[in-house]
């Protein structure tokens, strides 16, 4: 059975745009939900060093 244009044509539409329009549930969006990179709410450290603010470390060889 041969299914009309404009029935394949109307189907390939709407997956479409059901794909396009329905952003995963888990992606808050590229750079934050605000969409401006700003990280509200949080402390970020001032300063740091070997030892200070630092929770892990690993030796990289070569120039890492």
């Amino acid at each position: 059975m041969h299914t009309p244009a404009i029935a394949r044509l109307a189907m390939g539409v709407a997956l479409t745009v059901a794909v396009n329009v329905a952003p995963p549930p888990d992606w808050p969006g590229f750079r934050g939900p605000g969409m401006d990179g700003l990280a509200i709410g949080a402390r970020l450290p001032e300063r740091w060093s070997k030892t200070t603010n630092v929770k892990w470390a690993i030796d990289v060889p070569g120039r890492g």
